[in-house]
């Protein structure tokens, strides 16, 4: 990350590894321990980047929860769904 984020409205990280937050010349950094929360609550850590995909998408509303349980749906195995779906609660979840 470089130290100077210039024109960005959110910088999203995840605040279980990442703890030198740049300062931003406009907009908000805002962290959620995806890293932990996928560990801790879905004892996969490969989730996290669904976790931070999912609090990125309720703090922006790019997309609607819905929209990114159907676009998860459409890319993973049948298998792999059930734990995905958590993962995306929990993002949208986290304050």
């Amino acid at each position: 990350i470089k130290n100077n984020l210039s024109g960005i409205q959110y910088l999203i990280y995840d605040s279980t590894i990442v703890t030198n937050i740049p300062s931003l010349q406009s907009g908000e950094a805002r962290g959620i321990p995806a890293s932990g929360l996928a560990k801790d609550k879905l004892n996969n850590i490969m989730m996290a980047n669904i976790i931070l995909t999912a609090f990125m998408a309720k703090i922006t509303a790019l997309i609607s929860k819905e929209d990114l349980d159907k676009a998860i749906k459409k890319i993973v195995s049948s298998k792999d769904y059930p734990l995905n779906i958590q993962a995306i609660e929990l993002g949208f979840r986290y304050d």
